[in-house]
């Protein structure tokens, strides 16, 4: 059932904690990246979004052909999962000397 009570709060559950380490890693990445490489900190910081903008748009289309026997809200409860993973595996290593 997609629709289960189960998955509603799963789903509630990844996207929250997702939004909440988006809205860190933009806040911390640019510190972070100026406190180690000083004014260069911003030029990397550009080049790195913009990488990950160009990956992203590149990949979405060949991921999403693989997972398309997934139903759709599953895949989205794991690409959440996994850009949450990835959010905070940054937080815990290098986010953390901000708190």
């Amino acid at each position: 059932k997609v629709f289960s009570l189960t998955n509603m709060i799963i789903t509630l559950i990844i996207f929250s904690l997702g939004y909440f380490t988006y809205g860190m890693y933009g806040y911390l990445m640019p510190l972070t990246l100026a406190n180690v490489h000083g004014e260069l900190g911003s030029v990397y910081y550009g080049t790195m979004s913009s990488t990950n903008c160009i990956i992203v748009f590149t990949c979405t289309m060949i991921v999403t052909n693989l997972l398309e026997k997934i139903t759709s809200i599953n895949k989205m409860i794991i690409a959440q999962g996994l850009q949450l993973f990835g959010y905070l595996i940054f937080l815990v290593f290098i986010g953390k000397q901000f708190f």
